[in-house]
């Protein structure tokens, strides 16, 4: 009783599949099911009311008093003031009208569905109520299914192909241009643009087939929006604040923000059905937000609809080794200990909350701590620590609440640390007194029992205590040598720095790859590196093995699902792995490692502007630390600048 939901339904009107919506003029929105109906505001209260007279419409189109209806029966309807000015039939071209847009300027401009041919282009009823056909004459090569006006007043049309998916107006020259770039990425067969957006910047946004597209006049590309990435996006509405609402093929609705984060809403938000109807999301004169499903249609209780914050986390619960310990400011603990950490967020209801976190070393860099992916979302408010070297550490814990919220806050807590008891000063100081205790006490012992007989055995006991002392000084010199080599091997990726120095400035690839073998070589962790690169829908690994000096070359097909290398040039972020097996499927699906099994792998642009990566491999696990990565993206970018040439 005490919440309510982020949309709410029309009390009364039916949950049938929704044809079309439109906000009018008149303050009123109308929604198109198997009848028209008109909803007004009275006194904060939205009423309804049949239009009569008209059924299965499936566009609509308004400019000041002028209302367009277009039927699936390939009829236009214009009305002005509520009266009927003019009935177009357009069956002789084709089939029903199924998409409508106002410009500006009064020209209603709408798609027509095919009969038996499909129809190129578009047309539109002018403020005269002459109709013009938009076709291969003026500059349309394929089929157009949605228009949409923004920006400076720019028109766009969009439509069906891989070549031929985006036409802008020039009004000027009344033609249409084509706009059509090519895809930095695959796509279906089957192409199509289900609705653009066009913002206030003049960027426009297409729900595509293949997922939500980003076009900016000189390129495209794919945004992230996590599961529903390359799915079916069948309409789009920009927002002032510069975000976007979207609706999905069966996933439900989704609000994207301008930095990217996105939020899921679904029957819990009060939409009736995940299912969306094509191009049926729009704002009403308020700024509220109507969307269309296959089970009727909903409106945002908020104007200018963002997702709703959730509370931040508060730490509940601190649990050392199954012992409870008190909450401080900086949670403590020894090596080797687990400690797990009880979270609450405060929310009503305070069912179904999905907790994310994420551990890092204290002193790295902050804007490597925001590339440090959260873990899988959680549904119990749980964080278990272990395995963490003595050290301090950052933890941050986000909670996500469902119907219509974004992610909280993060709460922020301190982690240190602390060597095993009996690595610490006092735990070293006790073990060496209690063993002096008890050589003083088994000596004297000794000595009282053998001093009748000490002249005797004492060149005996000398002997043997010289051969003591020497195997000590053997053991001793051993175990100052495997020290040595720990600690060698332990910094041995810190060479990369001489690496650096032994570059020459200004050179091509021929030189600086022989000078990188060095790194397979000299005494790291690393057991193998290439550096990758696209060309066409390949990708091509020039790369070195340990034992091996001869350059080895390799190639794969260009897919960001079934290998790194392409998973890393689409996200344009590092990537640090240390259990390829147990991490892998977070970003592609798991295959082969090759028996490599700890990777860095670090994109960069070569000197044609070319997609890069700086791929190093170990066959151990967790052979690389953030560290490492800081450093191969310092000799990225170095490569980057000093390279003069493209690797072919």
């Amino acid at each position: 009783l005490m919440s309510s939901p982020y949309f709410q339904s029309i009390s009364g009107l039916s949950h049938d599949n929704v044809f079309c919506l439109g906000a009018t003029p008149n303050n009123e929105v109308l929604i198109s099911q198997s009848e028209v109906y008109r909803i007004t505001n009275n006194t904060n209260k939205l009423t309804y009311k049949k239009v009569e007279g008209v059924n299965r419409v499936t566009g609509i189109g308004s400019h000041k008093n002028d209302i367009w209806l277009g039927t699936a029966y390939a009829h236009i309807l214009h009305y002005n003031a509520d009266k009927l000015q003019r009935e177009h039939d357009l069956s002789k071209r084709g089939g029903g009208i199924f998409f409508m847009h106002t410009d500006h300027v009064g020209d209603n401009w709408f798609c027509q569905a095919p009969t038996d041919k499909p129809i190129v282009g578009i047309a539109k009823i002018n403020k005269k109520d002459e109709l013009i056909i938009y076709d291969e004459t003026k500059g349309l090569n394929s089929r157009v299914l949605v228009v949409d006006e923004g920006g400076r007043s720019e028109l766009y049309a969009a439509g069906i192909g891989k070549e031929n998916y985006l036409y802008k107006y020039d009004r000027a020259k009344d033609m249409f241009e084509n706009k059509s770039v090519p895809f930095p990425f695959k796509v279906g067969s089957n192409f199509e643009v289900h609705d653009i957006a066009v913002d206030q910047k003049g960027m426009v946004w297409m729900g595509t087939t293949d997922g939500l597209l980003k076009y900016d006049t000189e390129q495209i590309r794919r945004m992230d929006i996590g599961a529903s990435t390359r799915n079916e996006i069948r309409s789009v509405c920009t927002m002032n604040d510069g975000s976007l609402w979207l609706a999905t093929d069966t996933n439900g609705l989704l609000h994207l923000s301008p930095d990217g984060s996105y939020v899921l809403f679904d029957e819990k938000s009060g939409t009736p059905s995940k299912v969306a109807a094509y191009r049926s999301i729009i704002l009403d004169h308020e700024q509220k937000l109507w969307v269309g499903t296959a089970e009727g249609a909903v409106y945002s209780l908020r104007p200018n609809p963002i997702p709703l914050k959730t509370r931040e986390p508060v730490l509940q619960k601190v649990q050392v080794d199954d012992s409870e310990q008190p909450i401080t400011e900086t949670i403590s603990f020894s090596e080797g200990l687990i400690t797990k950490l009880n979270f609450a967020s405060i929310n009503f209801p305070g069912d179904e909350i999905k907790y994310q976190y994420k551990i890092f070393e204290k002193d790295i860099p902050e804007d490597e701590v925001l590339n440090i992916m959260w873990s899988t979302p959680i549904e119990e408010p749980e964080v278990k620590i272990q395995g963490l070297k003595t050290g301090r550490y950052g933890l941050l814990v986000r909670a996500q609440k469902p119907g219509g919220y974004a992610w909280s806050l993060p709460a922020n807590i301190d982690i240190v640390v602390k060597k095993k008891w009996y690595g610490t000063w006092w735990g070293i100081t006790l073990f060496l007194s209690v063993g002096l205790l008890f050589f003083w006490y088994y000596a004297r012992l000794w000595i009282l029992k053998k001093v009748k007989s000490l002249e005797f055995t004492l060149s005996q006991k000398q002997n043997e205590l010289n051969a003591k002392e020497a195997e000590l000084l053997v053991q001793t010199s051993s175990l100052e040598h495997q020290k040595e080599a720990l600690e060698n091997a332990g910094t041995g990726i810190h060479i990369i720095h001489d690496i650096i120095k032994q570059i020459p400035q200004g050179v091509g690839w021929e030189k600086v790859l022989p000078v990188l073998r060095r790194l397979t070589e000299l005494p790291t962790n690393i057991d193998a590196l290439e550096m990758a690169f696209k060309k066409d829908e390949e990708v091509y690994y020039y790369g070195f093995k340990r034992g091996n000096s001869k350059l080895e070359k390799r190639q794969e097909e260009f897919n960001e699902k079934s290998n790194l290398a392409s998973y890393v040039m689409s996200s344009n972020k590092a990537m640090l792995i240390s259990d390829f097996d147990a991490e892998v499927g977070q970003y592609i699906d798991k295959k082969g490692n090759g028996g490599y099994v700890s990777k860095i792998l670090v994109p960069f642009q070569g000197s044609g502007k070319g997609e890069m990566v700086f791929c190093i491999y170990s066959l151990g696990k967790h052979k690389f630390t953030e560290r490492d990565r800081t450093l191969i993206q310092i000799l990225s970018s170095f490569l980057a600048s000093n390279t003069i040439d493209e690797l072919k």
